[in-house]
């Protein structure tokens, strides 16, 4: 649905890319050769407010994979607005991405009970893309 190769570096495209479109898995591949990503319940879209459902759920492969499910302790799940996009909340997010999708940061959130997905708590953003789930007719 979604790859910043193809697509480009905007945060605006990603949403209009995915647009009403359902349950959908996003990638991310760092400057460090990290690569996390996220099960997303609902649309990504522009919104004032966390969203999401506790069917949300959050992954990396950095230094070997890890799923981290919802904990409902919270339901921060899902949070995207013009400036950014992001999953996990309460403490800080499980990650966080810039406007240009050029920078990124990740955390330890009470939302997934993770750890921070990545090498460093900052980083660059080399590729990213989003796939979404369809049923079989």
């Amino acid at each position: 649905m979604y790859s910043l190769a193809q697509h480009g570096a905007s945060l605006d495209t990603l949403y209009r890319k995915l647009y009403h479109r359902r349950a959908t898995l996003l990638v991310v591949e760092t400057g460090d050769g990290d690569i996390f990503g996220a099960f997303a319940s609902s649309p990504w879209a522009v919104s004032t407010s966390f969203y999401g459902t506790g069917e949300c759920f959050v992954f990396t492969c950095y230094p070997k994979f890890e799923q981290f499910g919802w904990t409902g302790k919270n339901n921060m799940n899902m949070c995207s607005n013009e400036t950014m996009l992001a999953m996990g909340g309460g403490g800080g997010f499980t990650f966080g991405l810039n406007a240009d999708l050029s920078r990124g940061t990740s955390a330890p959130s009470l939302t997934f009970g993770n750890r921070c997905l990545t090498k460093r708590s900052e980083f660059d953003v080399v590729n990213c893309e989003v796939w979404e789930f369809v049923p079989k007719v």
